[in-house]
């Protein structure tokens, strides 16, 4: 039986108050077009990238500080080596759901489902936008249905 690894790339952003912070659904018609396709875009772009043996260097109008300097080479490909080898190949995303924070910091969490390999989508590939659109946080994780 495979072991269900939660691996986190990279999350600059304080995940202390995570706990305690309510999340809530965007309803699809407020989702913005633009950020879905570009934060889609990205995520795909970085596991393409590590699925064919490299790695995304992002740019400063892509991501923030804290992930410029965190999602580096190596991190990317170990990263990928663990979940490729427990999971398969990447072979693509569906989006599952934004989620936004009730109160406080204006983070955009998107949740998508992640095919790899044989595992079908029960790897989330959790991508997180800070309020000027930048990725702040990319993670790998057991699919849950709620956050």
């Amino acid at each position: 039986m495979k072991h269900i690894l939660l691996f986190l790339i990279v999350a600059p952003f304080s995940c202390a108050g995570q706990a305690t912070t309510a999340y809530e659904r965007v309803p699809e018609g407020r989702i913005n077009p633009q950020r879905l396709a570009f934060v889609t875009a990205l995520s795909d772009r970085i596991l393409m990238a590590q699925q064919e043996g490299g790695y995304y260097q992002l740019s400063d109008r892509e991501a923030d500080a804290a992930m410029l300097g965190g999602l580096s080479e190596s991190v990317q490909k170990q990263a990928y080596e663990q979940i490729s080898s427990a999971f398969g190949e990447y072979r693509g995303l569906v989006f599952e759901e934004l989620l936004m924070p009730t109160e406080g910091t204006l983070y955009e969490i998107y949740r998508f489902r992640g095919q790899f390999g044989t595992s079908g989508s029960g790897i989330e590939v959790r991508s997180v936008l800070n309020p000027e659109g930048k990725l702040a946080g990319f993670y790998f994780k057991p699919w849950k249905n709620r956050l």
